[in-house]
């Protein structure tokens, strides 16, 4: 509320953005963000293959059931939701799988962050070449089928890191 009453008060403009997997999200929780124009991004790693390879609980378990859950909530909620997906050595080979199960879910934004800590070897540079080229050719795809899906490779990784982030 500070925030948004400052920022009126000097004529700037606020934009306010969350990365959650949205698991504890409810319709009050959604409204209310919603309310104060808050860009909700969902990390979800893509298919059960790619997101179960880093993303557990703390448990253990897998994730991806209740991220999917949420996901189809989000979709309720809002219509130009992004999917965060986060590529590593780890988890690289199911990229392309990934990609066009989040399409086939309906998914039409998609933002790509790369692990760059991650230790990249040869052969896993090798897999995340292969597989940018193979979801290049989903991208083109969707496309031709006018129903074009936009997916961001880079675009926010550098603007952090020009804005001094990581």
């Amino acid at each position: 509320r500070y925030a948004e009453e400052e920022t009126a008060r000097l004529g700037i403009r606020l934009r306010c953005i969350v990365t959650t997997n949205l698991t504890l999200l409810d319709e009050t929780k959604a409204a209310w963000l919603r309310g104060h124009g808050f860009h909700v991004g969902l990390s979800l790693d893509g298919n059960e293959a790619m997101h179960d390879t880093l993303r557990r609980t703390a448990s253990g378990a897998p994730s991806h059931a209740d991220c999917a859950a949420a996901l189809r909530f989000y979709q309720g909620q809002d219509a130009n939701g992004e999917v965060i997906v986060v590529i590593d050595p780890a988890n690289i080979a199911h990229l392309p799988d990934s990609i066009e199960w989040l399409i086939g879910q309906g998914i039409r934004r998609i933002s790509i962050n790369p692990n760059f800590t991650a230790a990249w070897n040869a052969a896993s540079r090798e897999q995340w070449s292969a597989a940018y080229r193979e979801m290049a050719a989903s991208w083109a795809d969707s496309f031709r089928r006018l129903d074009p899906v936009r997916i961001n490779v880079l675009d926010g990784r550098v603007r952090t890191r020009i804005n001094g982030g990581y």
